[in-house]
């Protein structure tokens, strides 16, 4: 009997080899595969969100515009435009504008979700207290532009127009810069109002001590007068004032930090008793 001559898998056993095996199909993907799974599903749920809540704000957009320059008309002014898309620009950028500030929530919801599994109870309670009073004062500075600063700054810039018998100078307002100037001051208002709030956090973190606050009172007092310069109307009376209340913050944050720091020796002292 003739016998099959042996094959290339039977001489590599002899030799020693084994044939290579196929790898499974099932490999268990790394845990960097979920946390992009995760992060691609809030991210998508964002981008609907936004999507959804500007097309609601697009339909209302007459209220909107009402409702954002309700403290100028008090003043029984209009507004013009002098550019043929001027009107759309101005609708399109309130839009967005309200479109920010309701996701916004939603956004620090988000990451807050998916970054909590990581921290420690101390650290989630510490996190959760911080976003609370940043939302609380946020609103607290949007209410106050909104019913307050606003109406007293165009008061005081409407004094400035002339009309006499000579000279007739007379505001024929641009909604575009109406929106762009009343953004500026609803920004700088909301990070003025969030200075506090970061001095505690940057002090608790190390980041800051009132001894280089008062080291460098001079170059604060020289960005404060730049702040006040970029972020309010060309208004030397403003400017000033804004100044003023920029460095009295900057003076209760190193008042803020010295009774940090007095109570962190007092908790050291007695911890050593």
């Amino acid at each position: 009997m003739f016998e099959s001559p042996p094959s290339k898998d039977h001489h590599l056993l002899a030799g020693g080899f084994t044939p290579k095996r196929e790898e499974s199909s099932t490999r268990k993907p790394s845990f960097l595969y979920y946390h992009w799974l995760e992060a691609r599903d809030r991210t998508s749920y964002l981008v609907f969100s936004f999507a959804i809540t500007f097309s609601i704000c697009y339909i209302h957009s007459l209220e909107l515009i009402f409702f954002y320059v309700k403290p100028f008309l008090s003043f029984e002014r209009s507004f013009i435009f002098t550019e043929l898309t001027e009107a759309l620009y101005v609708t399109l950028e309130i839009c967005i504008i309200t479109t920010l500030c309701v996701v916004f929530p939603l956004f620090c919801y988000q990451a807050w979700g998916f970054f909590v599994p990581s921290l420690y109870n101390l650290e989630r309670r510490g996190w959760s207290l911080f976003l609370l009073i940043s939302t609380l004062l946020s609103l607290l500075a949007l209410l106050s532009v909104y019913a307050l600063i606003l109406p007293c700054i165009a008061a005081v810039l409407l004094q400035f127009e002339i009309k006499s018998q000579i000279l007739t100078i007379q505001l024929e307002a641009r909604i575009d810069s109406y929106v762009d100037w009343s953004s500026k001051v609803f920004l700088a208002v909301l990070l003025y109002g969030q200075l506090p709030l970061l001095s505690y956090m940057g002090f608790c973190l190390g980041f800051l001590s009132p001894d280089l606050l008062i080291r460098r009172r001079r170059v604060l007092l020289a960005l404060s007068m730049v702040t006040a310069a970029l972020l309010s109307p060309p208004d030397l009376f403003t400017q000033w004032l804004v100044t003023v209340f920029i460095l009295f913050w900057i003076e209760a944050i190193i008042w803020l930090g010295m009774v940090f720091k007095r109570r962190e020796a007092l908790a050291t002292q007695g911890g050593h008793i």
